[in-house]
């Protein structure tokens, strides 16, 4: 059974994964002693500040490994190198300013309930969490909506 991860990142980063064809993805060491994807898990990416929207979802496709030192995924001056790193292999993904919205969102998502609705944009600082399989198809048919309006 596929997991359903929500990465929250920068637009800069988000930009990188673009360039390189969403082909693979990184995090911390602390983030890996929380959650790591496996091959099929679904990872949706969240753009943190800016415009707070939902730009894409990428597909594991291979097993966690740690990459040569001098293989940066970000720019230093983006924080830590990060050592932790899968393959993987797009599924949607739009230009940030294209993505869908959160906020609308956030009353139908699981994420956010037990009092969190009020402070949602706090929930979504977690660089890696897992998300309910409800939670994904929800935000799978606001992406797919937003690749509709982008077509256009």
């Amino acid at each position: 059974m596929a997991h359903y991860y929500l990465a929250a990142i920068s637009s800069h980063n988000y930009a990188v994964l673009q360039q390189e064809g969403f082909r693979r993805y990184g995090f911390k060491h602390l983030h890996r002693l929380k959650h790591h994807p496996a091959k099929g898990d679904k990872v949706i990416f969240y753009i943190k500040g800016g415009p707070k929207s939902l730009a894409g979802i990428a597909i594991v496709a291979g097993n966690l490994y740690e990459p040569d030192p001098g293989d940066l995924l970000w720019s230093a001056e983006d924080g830590p190198f990060l050592p932790h790193r899968f393959d993987t292999r797009p599924d949607i993904t739009l230009d940030p300013a294209d993505g869908a919205p959160i906020q609308p969102l956030v009353p139908d998502l699981a994420l956010f309930r037990h009092g969190a609705i009020k402070n949602w944009s706090l929930v979504l600082h977690t660089q890696n969490q897992e998300i309910a399989p409800e939670d994904y198809r929800v935000i799978r048919r606001a992406l797919q909506a937003a690749a509709r309006r982008a077509a256009r």
